[in-house]
């Protein structure tokens, strides 16, 4: 099958392997723009995320861009409910961003557990959401 620069058979596989001094632990999620990998700064002694764009999307100057203003736009935000960027960078030709490691789980899991949410507590994200 041709490959038509928006499908790959599977993403670089990228846990284990050490970016820019950043060990890569676990993936912590996957999406249609790229991968989120939980990751240890040897450095600094910390846990951080690292974002990588897509494969498929990394071919692609224009999402290449995107990515960039994306980590532009994320830099010049400092607030508690908007994590940090900390770095970009390039791996392999796949762009990557390092951020604060936000320990917790994400709306997604929360909706998907099938338990009712109290609005005070929803009330409270759509709160923080807008803040940040």
């Amino acid at each position: 099958m041709p490959h038509d620069g928006l499908t790959t058979p599977l993403d670089t596989p990228l846990v284990g392997r050490e970016v820019d001094g950043l060990k890569l632990v676990e993936l912590l999620g996957a999406g249609g723009m790229g991968r989120v990998f939980k990751a240890w700064d040897s450095r600094l002694e910390r846990s951080v995320a690292v974002k990588f764009l897509a494969d498929r999307l990394a071919i692609r100057p224009e999402f290449r861009e995107r990515f960039a203003r994306e980590a532009r736009a994320l830099s010049a935000i400092n607030h508690p409910h908007v994590a940090q960027i900390y770095a970009a960078g390039e791996y392999e030709g796949l762009p990557f961003l390092v951020m604060e490691h936000v320990v917790g789980g994400s709306l997604e899991q929360e909706l998907a557990s099938g338990r009712s949410l109290p609005l005070a507590r929803v009330v409270g994200w759509w709160k923080q959401a807008v803040e940040g």
